[in-house]
């Protein structure tokens, strides 16, 4: 009796032991998987933060590099645009200095045209002054000459004349 009481009390014993074994065996694999599944979801949160970063890196590189663009295309206008005030202001000078010139060159020539003539004019009007002042005196010492030439003619003939009465009454 004693004997097989000693037997059931190790065979409880036994089957205790192994019920805890395998629990403790439970436990170990449920705690392996555990931290499996949370070292699996380190990695994975940690390789979606790599793939975030590169993604961030990406946009902003792409920012700059559009940004730069952007830029260099706007000074490039700019420098055109400015080129291009540059050039039209100095062709805008350039043609009302030409026009300016012109004019004054016009406006000389034909002031010096005005007093070429207007010294021909003078120079005409007083040869042709002179030359009727010639005429007049030319005239004037022809009538005074003939006059003379007459008085002396009338004068002789007044002396033969009287020469002839006078021979003809003696």
């Amino acid at each position: 009796m004693i004997s097989s009481r000693s037997n059931s009390s190790s065979t409880c014993s036994s089957s205790s032991s192994s019920s805890s074994s395998s629990s403790s065996s439970s436990s170990s694999s449920s705690s392996s998987s555990s931290s499996s599944s949370s070292s699996s979801s380190i990695s994975s949160s940690s390789s979606s933060i790599v793939v975030v970063v590169i993604v961030v890196v990406v946009i902003v590189v792409v920012a700059v590099v559009v940004v730069a663009v952007l830029v260099t295309a706007a000074a490039v206008v700019i420098v055109v645009l400015l080129v291009v005030v540059i050039v039209v202001v100095v062709v805008v000078v350039v043609v009302v200095v030409v026009v300016v010139v012109a004019a004054a060159a016009a406006v000389v020539v034909v002031v010096v045209v005005v007093v070429v003539v207007v010294i021909v004019l003078e120079v005409v009007v007083v040869v042709v002054v002179v030359v009727v002042i010639v005429i007049v005196v030319v005239v004037v010492v022809v009538v005074i000459v003939l006059l003379v030439v007459v008085i002396v003619v009338a004068v002789v003939l007044l002396l033969l004349l009287v020469v002839v009465v006078v021979v003809v009454v003696v």
